[in-house]
């Protein structure tokens, strides 16, 4: 226990601490009296922040507007500018004259994408129809798309979806489920074009594929032939299937007549003519390789010249010595491919071609924009000499 003598000294304090400890309890009792006090000083009112509030809003208004202002390039800047000196009417696209397309504000090159359109066949059936054609920029759309002539929607295109269309039992067979009104219509398979086949819910290179199937000598005798073709699938053909109208010709071997097996001296094989039947017919040696024939021809848009058939897979040389005399070529239907339109799946299809090289020539012409030589792909060495010796005769920069 402390003494009196240790308290004494712990609560003793020097002059200077003494001075010290006065000084601080003054300053604690002033602001004890100041902070009871002040409310009596001031009026105890609400300020008034409303032109403070309105300024503010002026402010973010003039910004938003500054904001949107940035996303128009300076190619959207042009085109408002020259459309602001345009007149602009209704028009059809489907049968406007082509001295119009200009004065509707159209470019050269943009009136030849839309001509070669529909020369091959293709029709505007709604306005999203004309805003996918390459070349129209978004804000050239979005000013004349009042002024198209054209239904905002239509009933077309079909797409075909198992979950919408058709559902399997448990039988594992489709089952048809009622359709839209007016969505399809009756067809013959031998004489539809491009742009109804699309119509019937068919894509692109569907429709190409039936094509080139049918100028290569193929031809549908009944509506179960559209199944063989390969890109066509079970559904789509089912949804169309009520709706094929075929031409009766007669017996389809009818008017087609081919050498006996035992004496083919004299026959004359037309590579890139003959359907896959008439290779079968011929026994032998086509027979066998038909298939692989009319796949190459498929995929690479036909035979240049007799030699590629050593490019097929398994092909040998004894073998191709024996036929070739018979072999005639007829290049003037060869599907070529078009170097400034084609996506890289079209390119990656051809059989002289692999994705990655596909890949290369999409990355150089989104680099330097529009390829005007083939040439190019060589001498900047986009493709290998090899390559490129191979591929050249089928691309086009049409």
């Amino acid at each position: 226990m402390a003494s009196k003598k240790q308290l004494k000294e712990l609560f003793t304090f020097s002059n200077s601490e003494r001075k010290g400890i006065i000084i601080l309890s003054i300053l604690l009792i002033l602001v004890i009296i100041a902070n009871s006090t002040v409310s009596y000083f001031f009026d105890d009112q609400a300020e008034d922040t409303s032109q403070f509030q309105k300024e503010i809003t002026e402010f973010e208004a003039n910004l938003t507007q500054r904001k949107e202002g940035t996303y128009l390039s300076r190619l959207d800047k042009f085109i408002i500018a020259r459309y602001d000196t345009i007149k602009l009417y209704k028009f059809n696209p489907n049968n406007l004259a082509a001295q119009e397309w200009q004065k509707l504000g159209f470019t050269e090159k943009q009136q030849k994408t839309i001509t070669n359109y529909l020369d091959k066949g293709g029709k505007f059936y709604d306005r999203d129809d004309f805003r996918k054609i390459y070349g129209i920029r978004r804000k050239q759309f979005e000013i004349i798309e009042p002024y198209l002539d054209l239904p905002e929607k239509s009933n077309y295109p079909q797409r075909f979806s198992r979950s919408k269309y058709y559902k399997k039992d448990n039988y594992n067979k489709y089952e048809k489920i009622t359709y839209q009104p007016d969505s399809l219509f009756n067809f013959d398979p031998n004489t539809a074009s491009i742009s109804d086949w699309k119509h019937l819910g068919f894509s692109e290179k569907q429709a190409k594929s039936i094509g080139n199937y049918l100028s290569k000598g193929g031809k549908f005798y009944k509506k179960e032939d559209l199944k063989k073709i390969y890109t066509v699938k079970e559904e789509q053909y089912l949804a169309v299937a009520d709706f094929i109208q075929i031409k009766k010709t007669g017996n389809p071997k009818e008017g087609k007549t081919y050498e006996k097996k035992t004496d083919t001296s004299n026959i004359v094989v037309y590579l890139n003519e003959f359907s896959l039947e008439e290779f079968i017919n011929l026994g032998g040696f086509w027979k066998y390789n038909a298939k692989k024939i009319v796949s190459f021809r498929t995929q690479a848009g036909g035979f240049l010249y007799k030699e590629q058939l050593l490019d097929l897979w398994g092909m040998k040389k004894k073998y191709y010595d024996n036929i070739k005399q018979k072999i005639v070529i007829n290049t003037s239907k060869i599907d070529k491919i078009r170097v400034n339109f084609a996506d890289k799946k079209e390119f990656a299809t051809h059989p002289y071609l692999s994705f990655s090289q596909a890949r290369q020539i999409i990355e150089f012409r989104d680099k330097h924009g529009f390829i005007k030589d083939i040439n190019l792909l060589r001498t900047r060495k986009v493709l290998s000499k090899t390559t490129f010796n191979k591929i050249k005769p089928y691309l086009t920069v049409k």
